[in-house]
């Protein structure tokens, strides 16, 4: 009998280290507001950027078989466009790996967005290059749909993009960790 005694007294021991551990894993865990700004980052397996205070972020890595996209032929109206719903789509969001419950509505209410052109030109030196066009937000002076060149211009040459890259503001406490330098 004593032996179970001891058995079941060793058994409550281990349960509240692994509770004690448990509490200090979480409490050493890094979050997006350990992030400095212009830091890179991994979150949901992907690596981003912060761009302000507010955990504004970009994705910097490119993924082939869904990044690629057509803006909208008919409106160049990015509010009703096909990539709006495409990146705010569940399934998207699926396949970028993030969870919608660390993520704060943005533009439009929206859990995803594309950088506008204002916030590009505000952020410019803390994006990294990504290669290739990718689509803005808002449409140029010309009501054509703008795009980030590979050379970090804005342009109004809809035929040249085909990607998107996007953004969007995690909560302060979502956990995240150190990119890694490869």
């Amino acid at each position: 009998m004593d032996l179970i005694k001891e058995i079941k007294e060793i058994k409550k021991q281990l349960s509240k280290l692994e509770k004690f551990a448990e509490e200090e894993k979480k409490a050493k865990q890094l979050t997006i507001s350990d992030i400095k700004v212009g830091e890179q980052f991994v979150y949901g397996d992907k690596n981003y950027t912060k761009l302000n205070e507010e955990c504004f972020v970009i994705i910097d890595d490119f993924i082939f078989d869904f990044m690629y996209c057509i803006f909208d032929p008919i409106t160049n109206n990015y509010d009703e466009s096909l990539v709006r719903y495409y990146i705010n789509s569940d399934r998207f969001i699926k396949k970028l790996g993030v969870d919608k419950q660390d993520i704060k509505n943005y533009y439009l209410n929206d859990y995803i967005t594309l950088l506008s052109k204002e916030e590009f030109y505000s952020y410019e030196e803390l994006i990294r290059d990504y290669g290739g066009f990718y689509w803005t937000r808002f449409a140029s002076s010309s009501s054509r749909a703008c795009v980030i060149s590979s050379v970090g211009n804005i342009n109004a040459i809809v035929s040249d993009a085909n990607r998107v890259r996007v953004c969007f503001t995690l909560k302060p406490n979502t956990p995240v960790s150190r990119k890694v330098d490869e």
